[in-house]
């Protein structure tokens, strides 16, 4: 998951409680993220969350957060093998009021 912003209470899957510590910090596409790893059931979920908790701009190449996994992870379990079936943008649910989600621009291709 790709976490370009985070606000109140809501936290990515962690394996070492809420709120979570990141395990990296890696900067992709010119953003600083933390990298947050944790379980969904069986499922093993990497987050990368805007360092900042708001990056109000991105524009990047969503294979490079693949690759760093594949780099740094492989010994953890990540696969090369895997394929992105599906890219969505929104906001996880949470508790509050006067949420919204604004974008002037939300594109992508595959190549």
């Amino acid at each position: 998951m790709i976490w370009l912003g985070l606000y109140g209470g809501v936290s990515p899957l962690s394996a070492n409680g809420y709120p979570f510590t990141p395990v990296a910090t890696p900067t992709i596409g010119g953003v600083a993220f933390d990298l947050a790893y944790g379980l969904n059931g069986n499922v093993k979920v990497y987050s990368f969350v805007a360092h900042s908790h708001a990056a109000t701009s991105f524009s990047g190449d969503i294979l490079n957060f693949y690759k760093y996994l594949a780099t740094n992870y492989a010994s953890n379990g990540f696969t090369t093998s895997l394929v992105v079936q599906s890219v969505q943008a929104g906001s996880e649910i949470f508790s509050g009021t006067n949420g919204n989600l604004t974008t002037t621009a939300y594109t992508i291709s595959a190549s």
